[in-house]
């Protein structure tokens, strides 16, 4: 399964049948996601996963273009050299590779491709040196910049392809990997938390890689090391603990609140949790993430300003690194399944729908950089001199896979939808008995769901249904017999006797939706529609993106929205009435800006003495030219008179 966890059932079992020592008391996931192979994906995130796939992964041009550029890079050793000394991180990108692949892999089940995975493994583990380094730094144990953050994509790319393809040598390299870096970091040495930049929060994100291979390998020495990274991580354990803004951890948010390594700390001691558990753990992670929800994530789903957990929640015109959508969505997914709290969905569906649908390209190929809140999109440049590499385009697919494991998941008494995907989904009950559900949807272009459920046999058990928190009007039948009593935001459960063949009808309510800015003294409102967050875009009519809006809402804020045809590139349309007649076209946010995604930048960090910085379109791009401006916060007119903007 994706990150290769492991029921603590599982893993107590294979330790001690192994000879390792019993791991004591350990928590229990709530939630378990089906594996990557029993769900297929339809409809337009099924189509958005597949295209992404194929440009990033399974075409001729990823394998023989995109992935060797990252394994050469892992030859030439040249990050702390390339330019001035300044330490860059070409040494991310064969490990972001590698993950992606094999989620990939496991989705589709492509032989071909694991057949791939299996020699560019090979092809790395050559590149070991004596001292078990694997990475881009010619002085392998610096401590600058961002040598241990590329040791852990390293490192986690090792861990997961030891659990695709089972290789002893594989995993025999992983553990050589870490035993270097416990040479020079650590206890008496120099401290993890004094590594890298941004405080020591990319350093300190090696621990979730770590657990995954303490899973593997059972040895103390690894969750020793693990803890004491855990311990390391600064503010986690005493102000996370204690509830306290991330944003008032310490001065100047902007120079040390990473966000995106920042959340792969907090996810990290989600795995330490389920091992040793230690609540302290969770309820640090929980505390983290309702500030997060609370303080950082904007209305479409990302999280930071810039990057920085900098309270970007009452930024009108926030933008926002594509890694915090992934990572947030990622942190989501595992309190998810640790906890069973329906918030955690509620969140992920957000981030899914807006943020994740509008991080790449059409064709799956390319991404922005920063995804903004008002125009422009900040195009990707390539990263590090490399020519097809880049952070957040690495990492969205990965997002996407993730979804489809999530979307249902088993529990005690049956099976939990999380999310209301089109397409297949093969579990298996607690009883033994297989299951398929069959999902046939357009959600959330309207808000009809229909779910088909085949058990093997019959056999009572429970399917609970997620009602998010926006539909307060929703119906529910079970083969054409209504059942009543539905709570917004809450799941449902339908516990009885299923047969193959039987069927449920989910409708929900896709009202439009006004919501008005958190800061009441920024004169602005937004219009959602079910999961979906709209936007004012310069290329849809009826656009005038300086007037200040009216919009026409009744007494609880919803707007009659008018459903129009979309635009070649757009996903849906609406027209909003406005208050003396009128109207003003909006569109879903995830489609705007696709001019700024067909795009790519020269070299991202010092430019390069002979490459000057400069924007230009992807190669064989047919995306329109030019710029398009956008907004999802409308200006209104407060009570002074005054308006946004």
């Amino acid at each position: 399964m994706f990150d290769c966890f492991r029921s603590s059932k599982f893993l107590c079992c294979t330790l001690l049948l192994a000879g390792f020592p019993s791991l004591g008391k350990t928590a229990a996931d709530v939630f378990t996601p089906l594996p990557a192979g029993n769900t297929k994906l339809g409809g337009h995130i099924g189509q958005r996963l597949d295209t992404m796939l194929k440009a990033r992964y399974t075409s001729n041009f990823a394998q023989r273009e995109i992935y060797p550029e990252t394994a050469e890079a892992l030859r030439q050793r040249v990050d702390d050299t390339i330019y001035r000394g300044v330490g860059l991180w070409q040494g991310e990108f064969w490990g972001k590779w590698m993950l992606g692949a094999i989620a990939a892999q496991r989705y589709t089940g492509d032989a071909t491709l694991k057949d791939f995975i299996r020699k560019a493994v090979h092809e790395v583990l050559a590149t070991q040196d004596a001292s078990g380094y694997i990475g881009t730094y010619a002085k392998t144990d610096t401590t600058r910049r961002w040598n241990i953050w590329c040791m852990k994509y390293t490192l986690w790319g090792l861990v997961e392809a030891y659990d695709l393809l089972g290789e002893p040598e594989i995993l025999a390299a992983a553990r050589r990997h870490t035993d270097y870096l416990m040479t020079f970091v650590g206890p008496g040495k120099t401290e993890i938390s004094k590594t890298g930049d941004f405080a020591g929060y990319p350093s300190c994100s090696i621990l979730q890689p770590l657990m995954l291979l303490y899973r593997q390998t059972g040895e103390m020495r690894y969750l020793d090391y693990a803890k004491y990274v855990a311990g390391q991580i600064p503010g986690v354990m005493t102000k996370g603990l204690q509830g306290e803004p991330i944003h008032t951890w310490f001065p100047h948010p902007e120079k040390w609140a990473k966000a995106y390594e920042f959340m792969h700390c907090v996810e990290g001691l989600l795995d330490l949790h389920r091992v040793t558990g230690n609540a302290d753990y969770l309820r640090a992670a929980e505390n983290i993430a309702t500030d997060i929800a609370e303080h950082e994530r904007t209305i479409v789903g990302n999280v930071a300003l810039d990057d920085k957990l900098n309270h970007a929640r009452l930024q009108p015109a926030a933008y926002s690194e594509v890694c915090d959508a992934v990572y947030y969505a990622r942190l989501c997914a595992h309190l998810l399944r640790l906890t069973g709290k329906v918030t955690y969905a509620h969140e992920m569906e957000r981030t899914l729908y807006n943020s994740l649908c509008g991080s790449m390209n059409a064709e799956g190929s390319w991404g922005v950089r920063r995804l903004a809140l008002k125009a422009p999109h900040f195009v990707s440049a390539k990263h590090c001199w490399l020519e097809h590499q880049q952070c957040c385009v690495a990492n969205a697919p990965r997002a996407f896979l993730q979804m489809a494991e999530y979307a249902v998941m088993t529990a005690h008494q049956g099976v939990e939808i999380n999310l209301y995907l089109p397409g297949t989904f093969k579990s298996t009950l607690p009883s033994g008995t297989g299951l398929e559900l069959v999902t046939q949807t357009d959600y959330p272009v309207n808000g009809t769901v229909n779910i088909g459920v085949n058990p093997v046999h019959a056999e009572k058990f429970s399917i609970a249904l997620r009602i998010p928190d926006w539909s307060k009007q929703t119906r529910l039948k079970v083969n054409d017999a209504p059942v009543e009593n539905l709570k917004p935001g809450d799941y449902f459960s339908l516990n009885r006797t299923w047969t193959a063949g039987d069927r449920i009808e989910l409708e929900l309510d896709m009202r439009g939706r006004m919501t008005h800015f958190p800061d009441t003294k920024q004169p602005f409102v937004a219009v959602e529609r079910g999961p979906m967050v709209l936007a004012q875009s310069s290329l849809l009519p009826n656009t005038d993106l300086k007037a200040p809006v009216a919009l026409a809402a009744d007494k609880d804020g919803y707007v009659s929205l008018q459903t129009r045809p979309a635009p070649k590139g757009f996903w849906m349309a609406f027209d909003a009435p406005l208050v003396g007649g009128g109207t003003i076209t909006l569109c879903a946010y995830s489609s705007v800006g696709e001019v700024y995604k067909q795009q790519i930048a020269d070299y991202y960090g010092p430019p390069k003495p002979d490459k000057p910085r400069c924007v230009v379109p992807l190669p064989g791009s047919s995306a329109p030219t030019g710029q398009e401006d956008f907004q999802v916060w409308l200006p209104v007119k407060s009570a002074s008179g005054a308006a946004g903007w």
